[in-house]
This record gives structure tokens, C-alpha cells and sequence, in this order.
């Protein structure tokens, strides 16, 4: 990982501690016209004209109007920085923190909650003993991936879960090597991360497994589905010391790419150059934030086509989610913290 992408994720880091609030990358209703449609990666959803999401000063669950002034706070459970925040069978999921952390654990245990706005009714789903990566929604059920901690190996992680929607029925479709992110399109899980291989494809019962490794050295940072390709950020470990990617050279240089979705061996296509970190993609538009021009000291938010022509400056920032009418993303601007623009 370069240096300035892994001083850009300390950064983002100390930011969401400042200004306590969350921040991912998308995340919608299956009615809406959003990349994969049954992704979980982003901090806020929309349902009926109502958008939820930590909108408050805290890391809590709120619910705020279409015109962003009345907020409502839903739960007093502590939001994950990334809670992957879904509405389903009118009942909000996401992913929350345990209060504390053990000493025998790296990371924070996280699991999956759902709420009943209308009820009040707060349910934890997973486990006490299984610390989640992310997770999405396809039809009735959750699947979801584990945190993989090197240091403790023979406990679980890096694993993927399928569970009834109501928390039932967990059944383990398959243990791998490194965190993985979930998606699923057409009824096929993608399973995309930086350790080989990087992605993963099977049924939704975990049968038919296949690997890809797209014939590169970089690191997989990110990855969509929408419509017929693979939309994919990369960072590179530098091309231009070839011993420091294995003696291969001219590995995919860092920047955003797609690849057909139904064609594994077709060669990836260079949509931006630069350090992208995340994007999203609404509507035939992709949204992104990251590093585009040598100069640039912190991550800006793009807008472009779908084959990166186009491209139009609109804030700096992070974490891009376009849900609805809206482009939300955490400003790096004042007044700091979670920011909206409307969107065509």
C-alpha cells in the first residue's frame, strides 16, 4: 500500500473519531438504480422519502426528513464506522459496536442489528462470538463475511455466513484466507479483497467456487458490479521497482477500472488514473473520492461517466454514497462531518 493511501486511511480514521459519525460507500433500495442493487457498503439508505443513518453528533441511528432538518434518533446503540446501513421488509439493518473491547482481540466485535422503526423493537442477529466484516441483503436472507485476524487464526474470520432474515438458520458457505467484501448479482456472490485470490465467485449455497486473480500484482481496494462489467479501484506497489511485485512488471497501475462481468479474460479497462479510494455509481454516473493529480494534499469527490469521460469536480472529502437524490460523503471542509449535494 502506498504511503500516501495508508496516511489517507489514518486520516479517515482520526476524522470519524473527531466528528463521531460513520461513513462508507453505497447502499439503496433494490428499486433503485444502483450498482449491484443488493450491495451493503454504505452509511445511509432511503426508504419512502426518508433517509436513515448516523446524521446525528454521535454514532447513533437516526431517521431525517427529505429536507434534512427534522432528525430523529432511532436507537442508542453504537453505530460500526462503516454499518453498512440497509432497509428491508420494513425493518433497518446494521452493523453495530460492542461497548468495549477484550484484551485478546485486535478489533472491536461488531455484529449485525435490525430495527423496526415504527415498533421501536432492536434485535442483535449474529452471534456473540463472530466479530463481522459487512454484510448485504438478497431476498429474504443475509450473507455476510468475517474479520480475519492473523494472530488468532483458529478463531473465526475470513469467513462467509448465510442466515435467515430474522437471524436463523446461520449456515457457513465457505472459510478463506484475508477479509473479503461481499456482493451479490444475479444471484452469484462476489467476494473481492487484497490476498489471493482477490476475487471469489460462487452460488449462493457456496458451490461452484472460482477464483480469480486477474493475472496482476496491485492490491484490490474496491469493487462493484453494475450492469455487465466489473467496476474496480487498484493501488499499484510501484511499477517502477518490479522486485517489489514479485519480478513481474508493469503491473495495473493505480487508478479505477472495469472489466466485463461475463468475460474473465478480457484485459481491464482504465477508466481514471490516480489514487481512487472509494466510488460509487448511481444512475449510469460513477462518484469518487481520492488522489487524481500529484498535487493534490487531500482526497477530492468526483463525477463522471460511466467510461470516465466527463469528469466534474463537486467537493472534497470522502466516501462518496449516492442514495436517492443525494450525494452524501463525509466533508473535509467546515462545518466537517456527513454533507449532501443533490444529484440529477
Amino acid at each position: 500500500m502506498n504511503k500516501r493511501r495508508r496516511n489517507t486511511y489514518l486520516t479517515i480514521v482520526l476524522f470519524v473519531c473527531i466528528v463521531a459519525f460513520c461513513s462508507c460507500s453505497e447502499s439503496a433500495d433494490e428499486s433503485q438504480e444502483v450498482a449491484n442493487n443488493y450491495i451493503a457498503a454504505g452509511y445511509v439508505t432511503q426508504h419512502n422519502g426518508m433517509y436513515y443513518g448516523p446524521f446525528g453528533d454521535e454514532w447513533k441511528l437516526y431517521q431525517m426528513g427529505g429536507i434534512f432538518m427534522k432528525q430523529k434518533k432511532l436507537s442508542e446503540t453504537r453505530l460500526s464506522p462503516f454499518p453498512y446501513v440497509q432497509y428491508k421488509n420494513n425493518k433497518l439493518f446494521y452493523e453495530a459496536l460492542e461497548a468495549g473491547k477484550p484484551d485478546e482481540q485486535l478489533t472491536e466485535q461488531s455484529w449485525i442489528y435490525s430495527l423496526d422503526p415504527k415498533e421501536g423493537k432492536e434485535l442483535k442477529l449474529t452471534r456473540s462470538d463472530i466479530t463481522l466484516n459487512n454484510f448485504c441483503i438478497y431476498g429474504d436472507q443475509i450473507f455476510f463475511t468475517t474479520i480475519w485476524q492473523r494472530a488468532y487464526i483458529n478463531k473465526d474470520g475470513g469467513q462467509i455466513y448465510r442466515m435467515k432474515i430474522d437471524g436463523s438458520d446461520l449456515t457457513l458457505l465457505g472459510d478463506f484466507k484475508g477479509n473479503k467484501y461481499i456482493q451479490i448479482f444475479d444471484g452469484r456472490i462476489y467476494l473481492s479483497g487484497s490476498s489471493d485470490p482477490m476475487l471469489i465467485t460462487m452460488d449462493l449455497d457456496g458451490s461452484n467456487v472460482e477464483s480469480q486473480n486477474f493475472d496482476r500484482v496491485f492490491i484490490l481496494c474496491d469493487l462493484l458490479v453494475y450492469g455487465d462489467s466489473i467496476y474496480f479501484t487498484v493501488s499499484d506497489n510501484n511499477p517502477e521497482q518490479p522486485e517489489e511485485n514479485g519480478g513481474i512488471q508493469n503491473p495495473l497501475a493505480s487508478g479505477l477500472y472495469k472489466r466485463s462481468l461475463s468475460d474473465s479474460n478480457e484485459e481491464p479497462i482504465g477508466l481514471i488514473k490516480g489514487d481512487i479510494v472509494s466510488f460509487s455509481i448511481l444512475r449510469n454516473k460513477i462518484y469518487f473520492a481520492g488522489f487524481v493529480n500529484e498535487n493534490d494534499e487531500q482526497q477530492k469527490i468526483y463525477e463522471t461517466d460511466l467510461d470516465g469521460n466527463n469528469m466534474k469536480f463537486l467537493a472534497n472529502g470522502i466516501m462518496p454514497n449516492a442514495v436517492g437524490e443525494y450525494l452524501f460523503y463525509n466533508s473535509s471542509d467546515p462545518p466537517y462531518g456527513i454533507t449532501w449535494l443533490p444529484i440529477k
